[in-house]
């Protein structure tokens, strides 16, 4: 699904949960566990919206963000301390969201 975002004007791709989690190769175990992460670490810029059917393209990033911090060996806590303290890079491009060759992790 597409919509306009009304600040910048711009078309923004929204995945149904269930595309979400098929992008992401997750279970929904996991889906929960992120999105936890991302509402405890970044909720001023994921905004997250309890019982929420539609993800944009940045959320999913934010949860692809995750998952890559997660396959580096690092706990729940130290997830959490590494986007306190570093933050989430901004998406250079939307199809580099999801380019495993590219070290998102050494901005």
């Amino acid at each position: 699904m597409w919509a306009t975002d009304p600040k910048s004007g711009k078309k923004v791709r929204f995945y149904s949960r269930l595309e979400a989690k098929k992008k992401l190769d997750i279970s929904e175990a996991t889906f929960h566990k992120y999105i936890n992460v991302l509402v405890v670490s970044w909720k001023e810029r994921f905004q997250y919206i309890p019982k929420q059917t539609h993800w944009s393209d940045y959320q999913v990033y934010c949860l692809n963000f995750v998952k890559r911090l997660f396959k580096t060996g690092r706990n729940e806590l130290e997830v959490i301390n590494y986007i306190l303290q570093y933050q989430i890079p901004e998406p250079l491009e939307p199809e580099d969201n999801f380019n495993s060759d590219r070290d998102i992790l050494s901005s």
